[in-house]
């Protein structure tokens, strides 16, 4: 029997993996396991530990300045010209912003700087920003229309333009673009009435495909089928075949519990029905999950991480797992991998130039910020997968957003460090 396990610390500026092999007994712990997890001498063994090996000094954060206002739950997009667009989410007072905001890089060092650009048209609250092949951004979500940015609008300020009519405005949706330049929207809440007379958000079977040539180049929305099982706050990842995974979320209310995780995946294909796309079951995931992070790695396979099997009680998990499309002959599959120190609910995750996974930040315990980062390395742990400490952010936060810069640097703002604490300031993950 094998188990892959990890043990983290930090000593003088490094994050360790304590490398450790040993044979239990029913009677006494044995000399070292050998490779094949085989006991020595040929002695019975009731259980071989592997605990996985490393060490890597600490990375640390570095000022990036502060937003001009306070946002929670924003999007941040990488424009064309190396700026990164910061946009709606939720202030200070639990209303959703219609303001946006531009971070200049430094181009050497330093912290770089916020100019303004100019206001969205609707304030939305988790709205969804995808960046598109002509340049411009699609802002879709927050029970509002969709809309586009233009950055060379206003004099290269940049603007905000009505979007086309589509036939259902969700929250919480998942936005993946396709390798056709097309937008695959999918899930999200819709507004229900209850049957006590309440109101309230449910998931959806809804998707839609925006694309942005249709309608002589004003873009158009049109149905995308329906998904197997109705869900919002999922995560979402175009795979290398060009088709899209959908895992987790909550489920509607006459289908579920409201509020329910949900481990039930899905897969979009583009190609089927005539072109027209449609939805596939992709099995089911080790855990239930609500808003994990979902990361296409080099390989092909996807990190799916952290997220709350219990969002009421905000319960983050520290588990993580690996979806692989060519497991089971090609049918796809999941298995677990290595955990995260802390708990890692609505936290960032971000893919590194080098082939690893920043997970930073997310809902500690009390619903105080985690201030802790950690590295996930898909090759650690003889392909297992591990997650290992890097430095920690300057503010425990959740609900922050974060982009990669054309440097390899990551850049982490906004977000809430505890209930009553939004956040502004802006921080940098040095790539070198």
């Amino acid at each position: 029997m094998r188990m892959i396990d990890r043990a983290s610390s930090r000593v003088l500026g490094i994050a360790a993996l304590a490398s450790v092999a040993a044979c239990f007994s029913a009677d006494a712990p044995q000399a070292p396991c050998t490779a094949d997890t085989s006991c020595p001498s040929g002695q019975h063994c009731d259980l071989c530990l592997r605990l996985c090996v490393g060490s890597q000094p600490l990375v640390e954060f570095k000022s990036a300045g502060s937003l001009s206002a306070k946002r929670v739950a924003a999007t941040a997009t990488l424009l064309p010209s190396g700026e990164v667009l910061i946009a709606e989410g939720v202030g200070p007072l639990g209303f959703p912003l219609s303001t946006a905001e531009i971070y200049q890089p430094a181009t050497r060092g330093g912290a770089g700087i916020f100019r303004g650009t100019g206001n969205t048209l609707y304030g939305r609250a988790y709205a969804r920003a995808t960046p598109l092949p002509s340049g411009k951004v699609l802002f879709t979500g927050g029970l509002s229309p969709a809309e586009l940015f233009g950055p060379a609008g206003n004099g290269g300020l940049g603007t905000f333009e009505k979007g086309p009519q589509s036939a259902y405005q969700p929250q919480c949706e998942t936005a993946t673009l396709l390798h056709n330049g097309t937008v695959l929207l999918a899930g999200g809440t819709l507004s229900h009435d209850l049957p006590d007379g309440g109101d309230s958000h449910l998931g959806s079977f809804s998707a839609q495909i925006f694309d942005p040539a249709g309608n002589d180049g004003g873009g158009s929305f049109r149905d995308a089928g329906s998904l197997s099982e109705a869900r919002a706050c999922a995560g979402a990842t175009l795979l290398s075949n060009g088709k899209v995974l959908v895992v987790g979320g909550y489920g509607g209310y006459l289908q579920h519990p409201f509020y329910q995780a949900l481990s039930s995946a899905e897969l979009y294909d583009p190609a089927s029905n005539g072109g027209l796309g449609g939805f596939s079951d992709a099995g089911q995931a080790l855990e239930p999950r609500v808003e994990p992070t979902v990361t296409l790695l080099p390989n092909g396979t996807v990190l799916i991480a952290g997220g709350s099997n219990n969002p009421f009680f905000a319960n983050s998990l520290s588990s993580a797992e690996i979806y692989d499309p060519a497991a089971g002959g090609g049918a796809g599959g999941f298995r677990s991998t290595g955990s995260s120190t802390d708990g890692r609910w609505l936290s960032t995750a971000t893919l590194l130039p080098n082939g690893l996974v920043l997970v930073a930040g997310g809902v500690g315990p009390g619903k105080v910020g985690v201030a802790s980062a950690e590295l996930y390395d898909p090759a650690a742990c003889e392909g297992a997968g591990a997650f290992r400490s890097t430095g920690s952010l300057h503010e425990g936060r959740w609900s922050a957003t974060a982009a990669l810069l054309p440097n390899g640097d990551v850049f982490i703002t906004g977000g809430l460090g505890t209930p009553d604490n939004a956040l502004a300031s802006g921080e940098l993950y040095p790539a070198h």
